[in-house]
């Protein structure tokens, strides 16, 4: 007798090649859904915050993200291997997928967990030039959330599932910060922290998303228990891929500061006084007279 509710296999044969287009089609709609809600709340955040607030909130957002990923235990790639493999116990017992699934949000929290506390002993890490207001410590706790959904949506991967992502990462995220930093604003006791607030609960919202999805795709897990010795081989086994998100996000942030720097160079010359682009053109002339030097007299006189 079979099961009513029988879990989908992913595809096999032809059929992979149509399931990779659409899934690439509908990430890259995502993409672009995702800079639109994202052009709202930077519009809105400047405006009311002005510049120095929201360039504090850009450097928490961005060191906060590159270890909530550290944290996920590099689930985004492993969590496929593992759910195809499974485990001796697992399989033996006939447990849902969904055990499996939450060996790596459990392993996720208690790493997040850790993480949070070194950061309320040193916030200078995340933030260097200190706090706007009170609230700005709290986006902390955005680590484990977002963590934890990244394993999520992995699992929704897993099954063909890339339009959670895009509903998560794309729709609920950045248009619950954008209107969310507007009303934080007009309240009185919290206007201060409306930047830090917002994009806690845009992070929650994206969380409760991903969980809706996966209860509906996996279902509840059944049998489960912690079990702390395959959780440190877990742990063990995921390291490589710590190491390469960490450096692929470390990778992006570079790139987005040069450019930074980048920008800032070409204000600060199209800015400068004419004295110093006369300057400039004098340095180019010279430099173009040595590699293209003229003939003196005395070598033409010699060579007629």
């Amino acid at each position: 007798m079979t099961d009513a509710k029988a879990q989908p296999q992913p595809a096999t044969g032809g059929d992979d090649m149509a399931t990779l287009a659409r899934g690439g089609r509908t990430n890259t709609l995502g993409f672009v859904i995702r800079l639109l809600g994202n052009i709202p709340f930077l519009f809105i955040g400047y405006r009311l915050y002005g510049v120095e607030d929201m360039g504090r909130f850009a450097s928490a957002f961005v060191i906060i993200e590159v270890l909530a990923l550290v944290c996920a235990l590099g689930e985004k790639r492993g969590l496929a291997q593992r759910l195809t493999e499974g485990s001796d116990a697992r399989a033996a017992d006939h447990a849902p997928q969904s055990n499996l699934v939450f060996d790596g949000m459990l392993a996720s929290l208690l790493i997040s967990l850790v993480a949070c506390a070194i950061l309320l002993l040193f916030p200078v890490i995340v933030f260097p030039s200190g706090t706007s207001s009170e609230f700005d410590i709290w986006m902390i706790a955005a680590v484990p959330a977002f963590a934890l959904t990244e394993i999520l949506l992995a699992a929704q991967a897993y099954r063909y599932d890339i339009a959670t992502t895009v509903r998560a990462r794309a729709i609920v995220e950045p248009w619950t910060r954008s209107i969310a930093v507007g009303a934080f604003f007009f309240i009185p006791a919290v206007s201060d922290g409306g930047l830090a607030l917002a994009f806690l609960a845009s992070i929650y919202a994206g969380l409760l998303t991903a969980a809706w999805s996966f209860f509906r795709t996996f279902g509840l897990p059944r049998g489960w228990r912690p079990r702390p010795r395959y959780l440190g081989k877990m742990t063990a086994r995921a390291l490589p891929l710590i190491g390469r998100t960490s450096s692929n996000a470390a990778r992006g942030c570079s790139t987005s500061s040069c450019s930074a720097s980048s920008l800032r160079r070409q204000q600060s010359a199209s800015t400068s006084s004419p004295r110093r682009s006369r300057a400039c053109r004098r340095n180019s002339n010279r430099v173009s007279s040595r590699s293209f030097p003229r003939s003196s007299p005395r070598t033409s006189r010699s060579a007629t």
